[in-house]
């Protein structure tokens, strides 16, 4: 049986899987927030299909990952 999870559902997930992972990262958010690619890449293999843009991890960052 496949679940059904609206958009927005989707989208927290991916989201908290991200703030999950950079917990778990040391370097990942300030790699990404400078624009290294490798951090980029590795979230995206991580968390395929995400879909994150600049906008997404500046509006996730300063709530959500303050160490």
């Amino acid at each position: 049986m496949v679940e059904s999870r609206s958009v927005s559902e989707v989208r927290e997930s991916r989201v908290q899987h991200f703030v999950d992972l950079a917990h778990e990262t040391p370097g990942m958010v300030e790699g990404l927030r400078s624009g290294s690619i490798d951090a980029m890449v590795d979230f995206f293999e991580l968390a395929p299909g995400a879909h994150v843009t600049a906008v997404a991890v500046e509006d996730v960052a300063p709530r959500d990952l303050a160490s």
